[in-house]
């Protein structure tokens, strides 16, 4: 069983590799390359393409433009960023890198059966006690002041075809959610921005107006 530090340490660095590789990795695809990748996660459309270095894309009914310099990929990179870590993370928990939070009398599972018992979730940075917990056993015994407990396993040796392919279904349904939900967010936060520009303008006139 590894301890709690390396545990951390596995978690963070892998997190940290996967968002450093996906972001050099983003900023290095050839503008047309982005678009595409960009229209099939977000659904935006390529409007036109001025020349070899700027392309022009639709965004919910706004028009912006891509170039090769970092501030134009800046935002779009993220949000392709974000979303492709998210899946990323999903598919490891649920196929390579197994993680649980305990907070109650709960079984253990033998595929996830390392364990750190804490305090509470407010002390999640100390354990209390580092175990392996057997099956069907409850993760936090009644007779410990714990109330929290994290456990780990790596679930790649046990997983099957149809495993991979139902986690990989469930990437597919949070890549499906985001093309759903961004449009809205965007005409949301787009409306509110509007709604405030026209609450400055009316009372700068109401000032203009007074003077």
């Amino acid at each position: 069983m590894l301890s709690y530090g390396v545990y951390v340490a596995i978690l963070f660095s892998s997190v940290f590799i996967i968002v450093l590789v996906a972001f050099v990795i983003l900023f290095k695809l050839s503008l047309q390359r982005l678009v595409i990748l960009l229209e099939s996660v977000f659904r935006f459309k390529q409007v036109r393409n001025i020349g070899n270095d700027y392309i022009v894309i639709d965004v919910c009914g706004d028009q912006f433009e891509i170039s090769k310099t970092i501030s134009t990929r800046l935002p779009f990179v993220f949000a392709l960023g974000t979303c492709l870590l998210v899946t990323i993370l999903v598919f490891m928990e649920g196929c390579i890198f197994s993680t649980r939070h305990v907070y109650s009398t709960k079984a253990c599972s033998d595929r996830i059966p390392n364990c750190y018992l804490f305090k509470s979730h407010f002390t999640s940075f100390r354990p209390l006690y580092e175990f392996i917990c057997e099956p069907n056993k409850p993760v936090i015994p009644s007779n410990m002041s714990a109330s929290y407990a994290v456990c780990y396993g790596f679930v790649l040796p046990d997983q099957s075809t149809i495993d991979i392919l139902n986690q990989l279904g469930v990437c597919t349904g949070i890549l499906s959610l985001v093309e759903y939900l961004y449009p809205l967010a965007y005409k949301f936060g787009r409306q509110k921005k509007e709604k405030s520009q026209n609450i400055k303008q009316h009372l700068t006139n109401q000032t203009s107006r007074l003077q």
